[in-house]
Protein backbone atom coordinates (compact mmCIF):
# COMPACT_ATOMS: atom_id res chain seq x y z
CA UNK A 1 0.00 0.00 0.00
CA UNK A 2 3.05 2.23 -0.46
CA UNK A 3 3.02 3.38 3.14
CA UNK A 4 -0.38 5.04 2.78
CA UNK A 5 -2.73 4.98 5.71
CA UNK A 6 -5.81 2.81 5.28
CA UNK A 7 -8.74 4.12 7.28
CA UNK A 8 -11.98 2.29 7.87
CA UNK A 9 -14.90 3.24 5.62
CA UNK A 10 -17.81 1.77 7.53
CA UNK A 11 -20.56 4.34 7.01
CA UNK A 12 -19.50 6.07 3.84
CA UNK A 13 -22.50 4.90 1.82
CA UNK A 14 -24.95 6.01 4.49
CA UNK A 15 -23.34 9.44 4.69
CA UNK A 16 -23.50 9.93 0.92
CA UNK A 17 -27.24 9.22 1.03
CA UNK A 18 -27.69 11.40 4.10
CA UNK A 19 -26.12 14.38 2.39
CA UNK A 20 -28.19 13.94 -0.76
CA UNK A 21 -31.36 13.83 1.33
CA UNK A 22 -30.35 16.91 3.30
CA UNK A 23 -30.02 19.02 0.19
CA UNK A 24 -32.92 17.60 -1.81
CA UNK A 25 -36.17 19.50 -1.44
CA UNK A 26 -34.77 21.62 1.39
CA UNK A 27 -33.94 18.57 3.48
CA UNK A 28 -37.49 17.21 3.42
CA UNK A 29 -36.46 13.84 2.05
CA UNK A 30 -34.27 13.14 5.07
CA UNK A 31 -37.34 12.81 7.27
CA UNK A 32 -39.12 10.58 4.77
CA UNK A 33 -36.09 8.29 4.50
CA UNK A 34 -35.78 7.83 8.26
CA UNK A 35 -36.94 4.55 9.76
CA UNK A 36 -39.23 5.24 12.75
CA UNK A 37 -39.30 2.75 15.57
CA UNK A 38 -42.26 0.37 15.57
CA UNK A 39 -44.90 1.22 18.23
CA UNK A 40 -45.68 -1.42 20.87
CA UNK A 41 -48.44 -3.89 20.03
CA UNK A 42 -51.87 -2.69 21.17
CA UNK A 43 -54.44 -4.99 22.74
CA UNK A 44 -56.88 -6.44 20.24
CA UNK A 45 -59.82 -4.62 21.85
CA UNK A 46 -58.25 -1.12 21.79
CA UNK A 47 -56.91 1.27 19.22
CA UNK A 48 -53.53 2.74 20.12
CA UNK A 49 -53.60 6.51 19.48
CA UNK A 50 -50.86 8.14 17.44
CA UNK A 51 -48.94 10.81 19.31
CA UNK A 52 -47.17 13.33 17.08
CA UNK A 53 -44.65 15.64 18.68
CA UNK A 54 -44.93 19.14 17.27
CA UNK A 55 -41.75 20.50 15.70
CA UNK A 56 -40.05 23.49 17.31
CA UNK A 57 -41.80 26.78 16.69
CA UNK A 58 -40.32 28.91 13.90
CA UNK A 59 -39.24 31.55 16.41
CA UNK A 60 -37.23 28.93 18.29
CA UNK A 61 -35.57 27.70 15.11
CA UNK A 62 -34.85 31.28 14.07
CA UNK A 63 -33.17 31.98 17.42
CA UNK A 64 -31.08 28.82 17.19
CA UNK A 65 -30.06 29.60 13.59
CA UNK A 66 -29.03 33.11 14.63
CA UNK A 67 -26.88 31.67 17.42
CA UNK A 68 -25.33 29.08 15.09
CA UNK A 69 -24.35 31.57 12.39
CA UNK A 70 -23.01 34.16 14.80
CA UNK A 71 -21.05 31.52 16.72
CA UNK A 72 -19.76 29.48 13.79
CA UNK A 73 -19.26 31.97 10.98
CA UNK A 74 -18.25 35.19 12.67
CA UNK A 75 -15.09 36.46 10.94
CA UNK A 76 -11.98 35.95 13.05
CA UNK A 77 -10.72 39.34 11.86
CA UNK A 78 -13.38 41.99 12.47
CA UNK A 79 -11.81 44.23 9.85
CA UNK A 80 -13.15 41.81 7.26
CA UNK A 81 -16.55 42.74 5.93
CA UNK A 82 -17.76 39.43 4.52
CA UNK A 83 -17.78 35.79 5.51
CA UNK A 84 -15.27 33.85 3.42
CA UNK A 85 -16.45 31.37 0.80
CA UNK A 86 -15.53 29.93 -2.57
CA UNK A 87 -16.44 31.67 -5.80
CA UNK A 88 -14.54 29.29 -8.07
CA UNK A 89 -14.88 25.56 -8.55
CA UNK A 90 -13.31 23.43 -5.84
CA UNK A 91 -10.57 21.13 -7.14
CA UNK A 92 -9.42 18.67 -4.48
CA UNK A 93 -6.15 16.79 -4.14
CA UNK A 94 -5.83 14.12 -1.44
CA UNK A 95 -2.52 12.55 -0.39
CA UNK A 96 -1.47 10.05 2.26
CA UNK A 97 -4.25 7.46 1.86
CA UNK A 98 -4.66 4.60 -0.59
CA UNK A 99 -5.83 5.66 -4.09
CA UNK A 100 -9.39 4.34 -3.78
CA UNK A 101 -9.94 6.28 -0.57
CA UNK A 102 -8.29 9.41 -1.96
CA UNK A 103 -10.65 9.26 -4.95
CA UNK A 104 -13.66 8.78 -2.66
CA UNK A 105 -12.70 11.75 -0.46
CA UNK A 106 -12.11 13.95 -3.51
CA UNK A 107 -15.43 12.97 -5.07
CA UNK A 108 -17.33 13.49 -1.84
CA UNK A 109 -15.97 16.97 -1.10
CA UNK A 110 -16.42 18.14 -4.69
CA UNK A 111 -19.99 16.81 -4.79
CA UNK A 112 -20.89 18.75 -1.62
CA UNK A 113 -19.40 21.87 -3.23
CA UNK A 114 -21.57 21.36 -6.30
CA UNK A 115 -24.63 20.72 -4.10
CA UNK A 116 -24.30 24.23 -2.64
CA UNK A 117 -24.07 25.76 -6.10
CA UNK A 118 -20.39 25.82 -7.07
CA UNK A 119 -19.41 24.69 -10.56
CA UNK A 120 -17.85 21.30 -11.15
CA UNK A 121 -14.08 21.44 -11.63
CA UNK A 122 -12.66 20.95 -15.09
CA UNK A 123 -10.75 17.81 -15.95
CA UNK A 124 -7.09 18.21 -15.08
CA UNK A 125 -7.78 21.25 -12.87
CA UNK A 126 -5.08 22.67 -10.64
CA UNK A 127 -5.80 21.78 -7.01
CA UNK A 128 -6.94 24.63 -4.82
CA UNK A 129 -7.83 22.29 -1.93
CA UNK A 130 -5.11 20.04 -0.57
CA UNK A 131 -5.98 17.43 2.03
CA UNK A 132 -2.85 15.80 3.40
CA UNK A 133 -2.83 12.75 5.65
CA UNK A 134 0.50 12.02 7.25
CA UNK A 135 2.41 11.15 10.40
CA UNK A 136 3.61 14.47 11.68
CA UNK A 137 6.95 14.59 13.53
CA UNK A 138 5.45 17.52 15.43
CA UNK A 139 1.91 16.56 16.45
CA UNK A 140 -0.94 18.82 15.42
CA UNK A 141 -2.98 20.47 18.14
CA UNK A 142 -5.98 18.64 16.70
CA UNK A 143 -6.34 15.52 14.53
CA UNK A 144 -7.39 17.77 11.63
CA UNK A 145 -6.35 21.39 11.15
CA UNK A 146 -7.40 23.69 8.29
CA UNK A 147 -5.45 26.62 6.88
CA UNK A 148 -7.11 29.24 4.67
CA UNK A 149 -5.69 31.63 2.12
CA UNK A 150 -8.06 34.32 0.94
CA UNK A 151 -8.06 36.99 -1.74
CA UNK A 152 -9.95 40.26 -1.83
CA UNK A 153 -11.71 41.97 -4.69
CA UNK A 154 -14.89 43.55 -5.99
CA UNK A 155 -18.08 41.62 -6.45
CA UNK A 156 -17.31 39.54 -9.59
CA UNK A 157 -20.89 39.91 -10.82
CA UNK A 158 -21.90 43.50 -10.06
CA UNK A 159 -18.36 44.94 -9.68
CA UNK A 160 -19.53 47.00 -6.72
CA UNK A 161 -16.84 48.41 -4.46
CA UNK A 162 -17.73 46.22 -1.43
CA UNK A 163 -14.69 43.95 -1.09
CA UNK A 164 -15.45 40.26 -1.40
CA UNK A 165 -13.52 37.63 0.52
CA UNK A 166 -12.81 34.54 -1.53
CA UNK A 167 -11.04 31.34 -0.58
CA UNK A 168 -8.13 30.92 -2.97
CA UNK A 169 -6.50 27.91 -1.29
CA UNK A 170 -7.49 25.64 1.56
CA UNK A 171 -4.93 23.25 3.01
CA UNK A 172 -6.04 20.67 5.56
CA UNK A 173 -3.48 18.70 7.52
CA UNK A 174 -4.70 15.43 9.05
CA UNK A 175 -2.71 13.44 11.60
CA UNK A 176 -2.88 9.93 10.18
CA UNK A 177 -1.84 8.24 13.42
CA UNK A 178 -4.62 9.77 15.49
CA UNK A 179 -7.18 9.05 12.74
CA UNK A 180 -6.22 5.42 12.16
CA UNK A 181 -9.25 3.15 12.41
CA UNK A 182 -11.70 6.05 12.28
CA UNK A 183 -14.83 6.06 10.13
CA UNK A 184 -13.63 7.64 6.90
CA UNK A 185 -17.16 8.57 5.84
CA UNK A 186 -17.54 10.68 8.96
CA UNK A 187 -14.04 12.16 8.62
CA UNK A 188 -14.76 13.08 5.00
CA UNK A 189 -17.93 14.94 5.94
CA UNK A 190 -15.90 16.87 8.52
CA UNK A 191 -13.37 17.72 5.82
CA UNK A 192 -16.13 18.89 3.46
CA UNK A 193 -17.49 21.29 6.09
CA UNK A 194 -14.01 22.73 6.65
CA UNK A 195 -13.33 23.09 2.92
CA UNK A 196 -16.52 25.06 2.27
CA UNK A 197 -16.63 27.24 5.38
CA UNK A 198 -14.21 28.68 7.90
CA UNK A 199 -15.39 28.13 11.47
CA UNK A 200 -14.57 30.65 14.12
CA UNK A 201 -13.74 27.76 16.45
CA UNK A 202 -13.28 24.00 16.04
CA UNK A 203 -14.60 23.31 19.54
CA UNK A 204 -18.09 22.63 18.20
CA UNK A 205 -21.17 22.35 20.44
CA UNK A 206 -23.03 25.12 18.64
CA UNK A 207 -26.77 25.68 19.01
CA UNK A 208 -27.43 22.99 16.39
CA UNK A 209 -25.73 19.63 16.10
CA UNK A 210 -22.91 19.83 13.52
CA UNK A 211 -20.31 17.48 12.12
CA UNK A 212 -17.80 19.92 13.64
CA UNK A 213 -18.81 18.47 17.03
CA UNK A 214 -16.88 15.25 16.44
CA UNK A 215 -13.53 16.80 17.41
CA UNK A 216 -14.81 19.13 20.12
CA UNK A 217 -12.72 19.16 23.29
CA UNK A 218 -15.57 17.51 25.18
CA UNK A 219 -18.78 15.74 24.23
CA UNK A 220 -21.64 18.12 23.52
CA UNK A 221 -24.22 17.77 26.31
CA UNK A 222 -27.76 16.76 25.53
CA UNK A 223 -27.24 15.23 22.09
CA UNK A 224 -25.68 12.24 20.40
CA UNK A 225 -22.52 12.63 18.31
CA UNK A 226 -23.28 13.27 14.62
CA UNK A 227 -22.69 10.52 12.07
CA UNK A 228 -21.97 12.92 9.21
CA UNK A 229 -23.11 16.26 7.86
CA UNK A 230 -26.26 17.25 9.74
CA UNK A 231 -29.39 19.00 8.42
CA UNK A 232 -28.14 22.16 10.14
CA UNK A 233 -24.81 21.89 8.32
CA UNK A 234 -26.58 21.47 4.99
CA UNK A 235 -28.93 24.38 5.73
CA UNK A 236 -26.05 26.65 6.74
CA UNK A 237 -23.95 25.85 3.66
CA UNK A 238 -26.94 26.31 1.37
CA UNK A 239 -27.76 29.68 2.95
CA UNK A 240 -24.12 30.80 2.84
CA UNK A 241 -23.70 30.08 -0.85
CA UNK A 242 -27.03 31.67 -1.78
CA UNK A 243 -26.11 34.90 -0.01
CA UNK A 244 -26.03 38.23 -1.83
CA UNK A 245 -22.40 39.10 -2.51
CA UNK A 246 -23.04 42.82 -1.97
CA UNK A 247 -24.03 42.48 1.69
CA UNK A 248 -21.49 43.33 4.40
CA UNK A 249 -20.89 40.75 7.09
CA UNK A 250 -22.78 42.48 9.94
CA UNK A 251 -25.95 42.32 7.79
CA UNK A 252 -24.84 39.14 6.05
CA UNK A 253 -24.93 37.07 9.24
CA UNK A 254 -28.53 38.01 9.92
CA UNK A 255 -29.53 37.26 6.34
CA UNK A 256 -27.81 33.86 6.37
CA UNK A 257 -29.40 32.92 9.70
CA UNK A 258 -32.87 33.80 8.35
CA UNK A 259 -32.30 31.68 5.26
CA UNK A 260 -31.00 28.83 7.38
CA UNK A 261 -34.03 28.98 9.69
CA UNK A 262 -36.41 29.00 6.71
CA UNK A 263 -34.79 25.84 5.35
CA UNK A 264 -35.05 24.02 8.68
CA UNK A 265 -38.62 25.17 9.35
CA UNK A 266 -39.64 23.99 5.89
CA UNK A 267 -37.94 20.64 6.54
CA UNK A 268 -39.83 20.28 9.84
CA UNK A 269 -43.12 21.07 8.11
CA UNK A 270 -42.40 18.52 5.38
CA UNK A 271 -41.61 15.91 8.01
CA UNK A 272 -44.93 16.55 9.72
CA UNK A 273 -46.81 16.34 6.41
CA UNK A 274 -45.07 13.07 5.63
CA UNK A 275 -45.96 11.70 9.05
CA UNK A 276 -49.61 12.67 8.59
CA UNK A 277 -49.72 11.06 5.13
CA UNK A 278 -48.17 7.78 6.25
CA UNK A 279 -49.74 7.57 9.69
CA UNK A 280 -46.33 7.22 11.30
CA UNK A 281 -44.75 9.51 13.87
CA UNK A 282 -41.97 11.70 12.47
CA UNK A 283 -38.44 10.93 13.65
CA UNK A 284 -37.33 12.93 16.66
CA UNK A 285 -35.45 16.05 15.62
CA UNK A 286 -32.12 16.01 17.47
CA UNK A 287 -31.03 19.30 15.95
CA UNK A 288 -33.04 21.73 18.07
CA UNK A 289 -32.59 21.58 21.82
Amino acid sequence: MNGALQLRWSRGTLNWRRLALCFAAWLAASAAAAQPASPPDAPSTAVSPLTVTAPPKPKVVDKQAHAFVHGYAAPTDHQLIQIGRWYDAVCVQVTGVIPDQADAIKARVESVAQAVGLHAPRAGCKANVRIMFGNRPRPLMRPIEPFYEVTYGRNPITHRFIPTIRFSTVVIAADAKSLEGKDLGLVTDYLAMLVLSQPKSLDGCYSFSSVIDIYAKAACPGRDPPDGLTPADAAFLTALYEEDLDIEWNFEQGDISRRMAQILVKANASAMESAAATGSPPPADPEVR
